[in-house]
């Protein structure tokens, strides 16, 4: 009886998991599946793009409204996805990147959302302008952030860096971070499912 109860005794017992991991977890998973939407709406958005020929200044054909609507529901998912994507990144660098990449994907999803509306691509100005400026800049800071902390895939930062700054130049491209956003989401999902491996 008495060894019984020492075996007991020296035998680990599981014990609860923190409330602070598991709101950890809960917020990157949450974070992971808006990756998977920002990056489903942008492969999507830019489908539309090269197939039928990019978006116009003056939205007309049903296809314009498709892409910008994917474009605004790809932006606000991203938005989301960054803050818990920052958890990932080292220090000011990449809170301050990823601030700044939120601030300009709201600017521009309101521009979309005006040009919706509007049915003009210049409906609040320079708004959009502004807002993608400042997105690339913090996605910039961002991925260096990530890269220097390594807990992610090497590759995921230069990957995301490479395919925001390349968007921009036509509607199609945005096929490039909708794969690199999907790609991100399953790298996250990895680590998150072995932190040993870090």
């Amino acid at each position: 009886m008495t060894d019984h109860v020492s075996l007991a005794a020296r035998t680990p017992q599981p014990g609860p998991s923190a409330p602070g991991n598991e709101r950890a977890a809960a917020y990157r998973s949450r974070s992971a599946l808006a990756l998977i939407v920002a990056g489903s709406a942008f492969l999507a958005a830019g489908a539309v793009g090269a197939g039928w020929g990019g978006i116009s200044l003056h939205l007309h054909k049903a296809s314009d409204y498709t892409a910008e609507a994917l474009f605004v529901i790809g932006a606000v998912a991203m938005s989301a996805a960054l803050a818990g994507l920052r958890r990932y990144a080292a220090g000011r660098t990449g809170s301050i990147g990823a601030v700044l990449a939120q601030a300009g994907l709201a600017a521009m999803a309101v521009g979309g959302v005006a040009t919706i509306v509007t049915s003009d691509d210049r409906a609040l100005g320079p708004v959009f302008i502004a807002g993608l400026l400042g997105s690339i800049v913090g996605v910039l800071l961002l991925a260096f952030a990530l890269f220097r902390r390594g807990e992610l895939a090497r590759w995921t930062a230069p990957a995301l860096a490479l395919a925001w700054i390349a968007w921009p130049f036509a509607t199609a491209l945005l096929i490039l971070p909708g794969l690199v956003l999907l790609a991100v989401a399953a790298a996250a999902a990895r680590a998150q499912a072995s932190p040993a491996a870090r």
